[in-house]
């Protein structure tokens, strides 16, 4: 390998191998329930979240768990863990099913009128989720249309997502269960975090509520 390419390589990666080479290969297949119990710790603690969704540092993390590579935590986290830990409950018990993000997402992605992926500012588009979360599933959105949609404008294939997933039935609906969450997120930060809700009053209130608890997970997690 030249030196220009492995310039390139993610440093984590070099590190994982080096490791790999030194103390063997890294634990593959089926994760135990002792291991998803021990990343959930290693997350909460280098987060100060119990459940975040974006900016987790995988790194420091992967200390906790040595024998599992990042990537590997990475992806149990987003593609099992989290999505079965979202499925929370409201007050009156009922389920924050994950499809409620997911139509929040084609709602932003036909709002915005985009009609290329490469186009999409993934990190804003649905701030519920990370950037990665969100391509990941557009991905797994587009490839699932019709045959005869297949090569079809980015907002066509939205659109007939759209409206099989209901998502305009369910705005009213779905707006009231994430404005719950960030009720919920706030309360936890403390009572002077509510101020502005109980200034503005809804919706201007929740939106800026919304702001104040992502700016906090944020700094949590840096």
């Amino acid at each position: 390998m030249s030196c220009c390419n492995a310039r390139k390589v993610n440093p984590n990666t070099v590190r994982d191998k080096w490791r790999e080479l030194c103390y063997g290969e890294k634990r593959r297949g089926k994760f135990s329930q002792a291991e998803d119990w021990r990343m959930r710790m290693a997350i909460c603690h280098t987060t100060n979240s119990l459940l975040p969704t974006k900016d987790i540092p995988w790194t420091k993390v992967q200390k906790w768990m040595p024998h599992r590579g990042y990537k590997m935590l990475m992806k149990r986290w987003y593609n099992d863990l989290m999505p079965r830990l979202t499925a929370y409950k409201d007050k009156y018990g009922m389920p924050v099913e994950p499809d409620v993000f997911v139509r929040h997402l084609l709602r932003k992605l036909r709002k915005e009128d985009y009609d290329d992926p490469r186009e999409v500012e993934w990190t804003h588009v649905n701030t519920w989720w990370s950037a990665g979360m969100n391509r990941t599933k557009w991905r797994q959105l587009s490839s699932r249309v019709p045959d005869e949609l297949r090569f079809a404008g980015m907002q066509q294939q939205v659109q007939w997502w759209y409206e099989v997933n209901q998502c305009k039935s369910h705005r009213k609906r779905d707006k009231k269960l994430l404005a719950a969450e960030i009720l919920r997120k706030a309360f936890l930060l403390g009572p002077a975090v509510l101020t502005p809700f109980l200034t503005l009053g809804p919706p201007r209130g929740i939106q800026r509520l919304k702001t104040i608890v992502s700016a906090e997970e944020a700094e949590a997690s840096s």
